[in-house]
């Protein structure tokens, strides 16, 4: 069946006498009914590794690896309900009067799902899906969860060319980065992709790790990495889908808009002008705006 959300909002407005403008709080709260939920079927399960996780024979595409050697990959479709968000929201704006308009808002909010539907087939849907155990439903953080959002504009209108309004309008945003994972760079349960959550040692005795094949600087460097990219912080198990963050974003887009006087008063004329990231060519300092889809290794 199609992805379906059960969602409800309660907002509050309250208009101010103060600059003649609005101020609102809002509260909006979503719960997966029905999420798409994609597996292979044809992965062949063996052991567990050290860490817990199901190991498997090999990548199907080899009919010797594969679960049923009548197929390569065999992809299945099924719903779960998984997943679930809540954001809340506090804004003031006041309407264009006398020619100048505002509007300011704060968000705060948390998403979970179990997989990020974003690509166009089953088999690049279930490749890209961090996972610690495949075929199992793991409820992590959202890839797109906006933990915290800032939204301030402003226009102002002219009239260089009488009864032809000129408004020019800017747009900032800055909000948290993206989240993202570790990911083992190999293919570690032996499953045909590199998806694997990494597990962290507690230490050089973790008994779920063999370093003997590392010499001491080598090992040292390996504590060391665990400790400067912050999975230390999940040492003696295993850091979860999307528990990183990217850096704070500041964006900030510029709008300039003329109308134009048409000899029909039943008709308008508009033109606009857009400058997306218009804040990098001020400051790339401060302005830090680009996405960036990766999966970390």
């Amino acid at each position: 069946k199609l992805p379906a959300v059960w969602r409800g909002n309660l907002a509050v407005d309250r208009k101010l006498a103060f600059l003649d403008s609005n101020v609102s709080v809002e509260a909006i709260y979503t719960r997966i009914d029905r999420a798409l939920f994609i597996t292979n079927e044809n992965i062949n399960p063996t052991t567990k590794g050290a860490d817990g996780r199901q190991r498997y024979a090999g990548n199907p595409s080899t009919l010797a690896n594969a679960r049923y050697s009548a197929f390569t990959d065999l992809y299945r479709i099924s719903n779960v309900r998984a997943g679930e968000s809540a954001y809340f929201t506090l804004s003031w704006s006041r309407p264009m009067k006398n020619r100048w308009s505002f509007d300011a808002s704060y968000t705060r909010g948390r998403s979970t799902e179990a997989q990020a539907i974003g690509q166009t087939t089953a088999a690049g849907q279930w490749q890209r899906n961090v996972i610690f155990n495949q075929s199992v439903v793991e409820v992590g953080r959202s890839d797109f969860e906006v933990k915290d959002r800032v939204v301030i504009s402003g226009s102002r209108e002219f009239e260089f060319i009488k009864n032809a309004k000129t408004t020019v309008s800017l747009n900032y945003e800055g909000r948290t980065g993206n989240p993202f994972s570790w990911i083992y760079s190999n293919d570690l349960n032996n499953d045909g992709t590199s998806n694997d959550t990494v597990a962290v040692p507690s230490g050089l005795n973790d008994p779920r790790f063999d370093f003997s094949g590392l010499n001491a600087t080598q090992q040292q460097f390996y504590m060391d990495f665990m400790r400067t990219s912050g999975l230390a912080k999940y040492a003696g198990g295993v850091a979860p889908k999307n528990a990183f963050t990217q850096p704070w974003v500041n964006k900030l887009d510029l709008h300039v808009s003329q109308a134009v006087p048409l000899h029909f008063k039943t008709a308008q004329l508009e033109v606009f002008f857009d400058w997306t990231n218009f804040g990098s060519f001020l400051t790339r300092r401060l302005f830090n705006y680009y996405e960036e889809a990766f999966r970390q290794t």
